[in-house]
């Protein structure tokens, strides 16, 4: 942690900050970690790699004024010089997410290549685009709503019968995640795509499994989620790629791999 600069009132200084799977207008999305969380960094650049919204066909909204102030922070953000690039995923490829993004000034754009200052390039996109083509359906994201919607009511209801917190929903969905990728190939199919782009790396989300690893020659970055494992990337100002933990019991803000 000491490697990325700290900035008055304890901040963090990174080149480039790249988060997915807010969900925002979820009821399971975190938007109130989220928003502490960007409150202790400023970046350059913010790449917003897709689920960014759930407004895909048929969801429910649930709107709360934490998630409208995360729009405000990084309209914020972006009136003060951060560039800010929207990449759609397959929970907010529609119009109305668009134009969401379009009102607030963010670049739109289905995939981008970023270059660190090590030189090395990575080829940025949600990553719904590369799975399997059964779990890309409208019938597989609503099971998948409806299981972590359910889950979580359920971790509150019982949790208010016994009146300390229950975690089913951190003990189910991970594992559901894991199992959809079994056979799947995603991470394969993501390398090849950025090995035909000439990069040395990929920067994903959509399956909402942190991870920062090399593989085959090929740097595969998940940004994670703002649901669970409430993880980011970012590109120091030294140019190092770093996987982020927020813990928003504490306030603390942990690296947990780095390539």
């Amino acid at each position: 942690m000491h490697s990325l600069r700290p900035l008055t009132g304890a901040r963090l200084a990174v080149r480039a900050l790249f988060v997915s799977d807010l969900h925002l207008g979820a009821l399971t999305s975190r938007a109130d970690a989220f928003l502490d969380f960007l409150n202790r960094v400023e970046a350059d650049q913010i790449y917003l790699v897709g689920d960014i919204f759930e407004m895909w066909s048929g969801a429910r909204l649930r709107w709360s004024d934490a998630q409208a102030r995360v729009l405000r922070e990084l309209g914020a953000r972006r009136a003060a010089g951060a560039r800010v690039i929207y990449l759609p995923g397959n929970h907010d490829d529609g119009p109305e997410a668009q134009e969401f993004a379009a009102h607030l000034g963010f670049d739109h754009q289905p995939h981008q290549l970023h270059e660190t200052l090590a030189g090395m390039r990575y080829l940025v996109l949600h990553g719904d685009q590369f799975d399997a083509r059964v779990l890309r359906s409208q019938a597989m994201t609503r099971v998948g709503v409806r299981l972590e919607g359910v889950l979580h009511g359920m971790d509150r209801s019982v949790g208010r019968w016994r009146r300390r917190p229950v975690r089913m929903a951190q003990r189910v969905v991970p594992r559901f995640h894991r199992l959809m990728l079994v056979g799947n190939r995603y991470e394969r199919r993501l390398a090849q795509a950025a090995r035909d782009q000439g990069c040395h790396g990929v920067i994903c989300g959509h399956f909402h499994r942190a991870a920062l690893h090399r593989r085959d020659g090929i740097t595969y970055g998940n940004c994670g989620d703002w649901i669970e494992s409430l993880t980011a990337l970012a590109e120091g100002t030294d140019g190092v790629m770093r996987l982020m933990r927020w813990c928003p019991t504490s306030g603390d803000l942990s690296v947990v791999a780095r390539a």
